[in-house]
């Protein structure tokens, strides 16, 4: 039942867990600053109740899963922010060159 998973600058290295998918209850997930790399797990996009997914600052590569950015378009997901080698269809813009930042607030 975690709805709030904050690993902001905790020196992580590695993938992202694909176990990560299993909490279908996150609303909240920071994995910001870090040495994480590898792809975004394509179970995230069942994480259908989150609101923010944060993992700009990593060295993730590959393309944001359909279904995060279909949460962001017609879902609660109000905050994404990733690298911008990160792919993203849903991202339309890069902020200070070096992350892709889309909220919903600074979006209209």
């Amino acid at each position: 039942n975690m709805e709030k998973l904050n690993l902001q600058h905790n020196g992580l290295s590695g993938s992202i867990p694909t176990s990560l998918a299993q909490l279908v209850n996150i609303r909240y997930l920071n994995l910001r600053l870090n040495k994480i790399d590898g792809t975004i797990p394509s179970g995230l996009e069942n994480a259908t109740l989150m609101e923010s997914f944060i993992v700009d600052y990593n060295q993730i590569r590959g393309t944001v899963p359909v279904g995060l950015c279909n949460n962001y378009v017609s879902g609660p997901l109000q905050e994404l922010l990733v690298d911008c080698n990160v792919k993203c269809t849903c991202c339309n813009y890069c902020f200070r060159v070096s992350r892709c930042e889309l909220t919903k607030s600074c979006n209209n």
